[in-house]
């Protein structure tokens, strides 16, 4: 008889900041994968890089963060946490206060960001209060973060604090738990550069977890629930504001989307892994040749990428 198997997923370790090198890009980086909460709550990896973007030049300091159009230089999100002096700054940074190799790089990043405020202070043409205020002002800073998240319909400060409260929402304690967290990470990277800590082994289990059946039931399960969610309310606002009486639940619930979100991710193959992306491959015919061809296809793992990344990626074995 046959059957199926589930092909464990390779993924980072979550919680624990990984610095390495990328040669194509010539930069560093530090990336720390925050754990999964609640339904399709696939919280984007917060990632610290160290560019240099010109062959002469110091290299600047920059963060990724969800929903946001461009890498943010890493003063501004630190002054959007209200760490606004550079002094305050450079105690979140820097551990040791005669340590001026790394303040040199973190003091370029800063320049960098006060041209980046000075720019968009002056398309919103604000002009109240000194220049020094302004550019090291939280309000303005969360402004700033607001003007580059896409498509975005709010004002430009309510717009940056939501984008910061999905940024780093592993960490609890508010903005100052961040800001700390967020500055042990750009240490980590200047370290790095520095040549003062070696480059994380990406391949080594110890920076790996392996997602099972267990786990990849669950990511299936979280994407089919969100969509009942968004379907049922959809079904429920027709209904709103008309003075209708919304009638018996099973009227408004569709539960064939749990069933078939399920069902075609054995079928199909499409499967909704850690990272939130769809990749094939996850299930395969288990072979009953002999027992050894068994074994081994129970023991392949896979690398959790994207299909365009890697479309022919085949199962590896650890």
């Amino acid at each position: 008889m046959g059957g199926q198997v589930l092909i464990a997923q390779e993924e980072r370790i979550n919680q624990k900041i990984q610095v390495g090198f990328s040669q194509k890009t010539n930069t560093w980086m530090a990336i720390c994968a925050p754990p999964f909460k609640g339904f399709l709550d696939y919280r984007s990896k917060p990632t610290v890089k160290l560019v240099r973007a010109a062959k002469i030049g110091p290299p600047l300091l920059n963060v990724s963060v969800a929903k946001v159009l461009e890498p943010l230089p890493i003063a501004i999100v630190m002054r959007a946490f209200g760490v606004c002096s550079d002094k305050d700054l450079m105690q979140r940074v820097s551990y040791i206060e005669d340590d001026t190799q790394l303040m040199e790089l973190v003091r370029h990043s800063i320049l960098e960001a006060d041209a980046c405020m000075v720019k968009f202070l002056s398309k919103q043409a604000v002009v109240t209060g000194s220049a020094t205020e302004l550019v090291r002002n939280q309000k303005q800073a969360l402004a700033y973060i607001g003007a580059n998240v896409r498509d975005n319909v709010e004002p430009l400060e309510s717009a940056g604090r939501k984008v910061l409260e999905y940024f780093l929402s592993h960490i609890g304690g508010g903005y100052t738990r961040k800001a700390f967290f967020l500055g042990y990470m750009v240490n980590q990277v200047l370290l790095a550069f520095l040549g003062r800590r070696p480059e994380d082994e990406k391949d080594h289990y110890m920076n790996k977890r392996l997602d099972l059946a267990g786990q990849l039931l669950q990511h299936q399960m979280r994407k089919v629930m969100f969509h009942f969610q968004h379907d049922t309310q959809k079904r429920v606002q027709k209904h709103l504001g008309k003075e209708e009486v919304l009638g018996p639940i099973k009227s408004l619930i569709n539960d064939s989307i749990v069933t078939k979100g399920l069902q075609g991710a054995f079928t199909l193959g499409n499967w909704n892994t850690g990272a939130g992306l769809k990749n094939s491959g996850v299930v395969g015919d288990l072979k009953r040749m002999n027992p050894m061809a068994t074994i081994s296809q129970m023991r392949q793992t896979r690398v959790n990428l994207p299909p365009r990344s890697r479309p022919s990626d085949a199962a590896r074995h650890p």
